[in-house]
């Protein structure tokens, strides 16, 4: 009897959406997710994306906003609007930095509060103490919650107050109770973090499993298995 191939699970990488701000970021968390077993498709957010085929193409986005000199609301604006549309397509999700209030405000969440103590000028890292509750999806994915110091890049920051209803916090700043990680508490993977951790260097090594998990996840959207 013929197989039906069409629901086999497929042998292929699963292909990810990468979104990096400002775009002048080197290419060594690209080459990590390349040779982790997925395809990457560089994603320029200021042009005329076609999302009909991008939506046709990735099984995941990852959304990297690191420190810029220049705020841009117009990149902001485009950036709401397309990770507004991944969310309706039901694709996996992953934010680092700035990229997590852009996820909150999707979700109708408020706008950021200014927390400068969080940064340094000169777009230098500062670090911080930051606790993981242990159930979260964030502390499954690292083997483990608690406290662990991370890199941190951000001059804005939500509490409780601007968290969006429909996300939960999975990360806190032990200095001042920021939120520090937010996250889906639906099957999709949706999760954001506010520092960097595409900066391997500068955070413990098992914050690698986040992006290995990802694509795991990635792979199961190809599969159509949430």
């Amino acid at each position: 009897m013929d197989k039906n191939l069409g629901n086999e699970p497929s042998n292929i990488n699963p292909t990810i959406g990468l979104i990096q701000i400002p775009n002048t970021i080197d290419n060594s968390i690209q080459d990590y997710l390349e040779k982790n077993n997925s395809n990457i498709i560089n994603l320029d957010i200021e042009s005329n994306l076609n999302y009909s085929k991008i939506f046709n193409t990735i099984n995941g986005i990852l959304l990297i906003y690191d420190f810029i000199e220049n705020y841009n609301n117009n990149i902001e604006v485009k950036l709401k609007k397309f990770l507004t549309k991944c969310i309706e397509t039901n694709i996996p999700i992953l934010c680092t930095g700035n990229a997590l209030h852009i996820l909150n405000y999707c979700l109708n969440g408020l706008k950021p509060i200014s927390t400068p103590s969080h940064s340094l000028d000169n777009n230098k890292s500062s670090y911080h103490r930051i606790f993981i509750p242990p159930g979260s999806k964030l502390a499954a994915i690292l083997g483990s919650g608690g406290f662990v110091r991370v890199n941190s890049r951000h001059s804005y920051s939500i509490t409780e107050v601007q968290k969006s209803s429909d996300l939960i916090a999975s990360a806190y700043s032990l200095d001042d109770g920021i939120i520090e990680a937010i996250e889906s508490p639906e099957n999709i993977f949706i999760i954001a973090v506010q520092f960097n951790p595409e900066r391997r260097g500068e955070i413990p090594p098992h914050f690698d499993k986040l992006f290995t998990s990802f694509i795991k996840a990635c792979k199961k959207a190809q599969n159509g298995v949430y």
